[in-house]
């Protein structure tokens, strides 16, 4: 009997245990993010008056995030190098997506291609060194998952130490510096609701050709408290029902003792 009763909890346990959610929410208006050009092609800078913004309201999640990608619809760039990535939770935590990441790309055909950013993806879009293709050091971005991508370096083409580019998190173009994230990871923001705003900014910090990105899509991963709200898969089901008949037999199995 102690071994059935063993069963019937660990059946409890499976069936209690918060059950995992996916969500997913984008924003599909295009985020035209223009070259910073206010002194001539060689300028270096902006101010936060420069900043791109867009945002994703989140609501009716349950439980709280265990992971979250952040994927770039239809992004083309032939100077994604120029770029300043921030993604905004609506705790105020800041991450950098990118920055100072990829390349740039002289010739006239751009792709344009999904990026999505995962703590678990293989490695960081790559940095390039040189706008000269003859040197082959040219990178393009390409479609495919990255980790966050922040490169706290001078860009390629400013490594001469000619021009001081700003630097718009220090400068507070993207709100407090103090609201950036201790590790620049996105599991940051785990084990916060997801609900609430979302903000994307967006920054060129020099004046090479525009960045367009069709569009920006959140998916979160969550459990917890509260999110046990889904319906039971068949094997949970079965698990249900096999507790309820065995309480009703500890039930009668009792009864039968004391009968004795």
């Amino acid at each position: 009997m102690n071994k059935f009763l063993a069963i019937l909890f660990l059946a409890f346990a499976v069936i209690t245990t918060a059950h995992a959610e996916s969500y997913t929410f984008s924003n599909t208006s295009e985020i035209d993010v223009p070259e910073y050009n206010h002194q001539g092609w060689w300028s270096t800078g902006g101010t936060a008056d420069d900043v791109v913004s867009s945002s994703i309201d989140v609501s009716g999640t349950t439980g709280t995030i265990t992971d979250l990608n952040v994927t770039l619809d239809g992004v083309t760039s032939k100077a994604f190098v120029d770029m300043v990535l921030v993604l905004v939770g609506p705790n105020d935590t800041a991450v950098v997506l990118a920055a100072n990441a990829g390349g740039a790309n002289e010739n006239s055909y751009v792709p344009t291609v999904d990026i999505t950013f995962d703590d678990e993806a293989d490695s960081q879009i790559a940095v390039s060194n040189s706008f000269n293709e003859a040197q082959n050091e040219n990178k393009n971005l390409e479609e495919g998952s990255y980790q966050l991508s922040d490169y706290d370096i001078q860009p390629y083409y400013l490594r001469t130490g000619e021009y001081a580019v700003v630097d718009p998190i220090a400068e507070g173009f993207f709100g407090d510096p103090d609201n950036f994230a201790d590790e620049n990871l996105l599991s940051a923001f785990d084990d916060i609701s997801a609900n609430g705003t979302w903000t994307l900014l967006a920054f060129d910090n020099y004046s090479t050709d525009a960045t367009v990105i069709e569009g920006w899509t959140l998916s979160f991963e969550t459990t917890g408290s509260g999110s046990t709200g889904a319906v039971p898969e068949p094997a949970e089901w079965a698990l249900m029902i096999l507790a309820a008949l065995g309480l009703t037999a500890v039930k009668f199995y009792r009864k039968g003792s004391l009968a004795r």
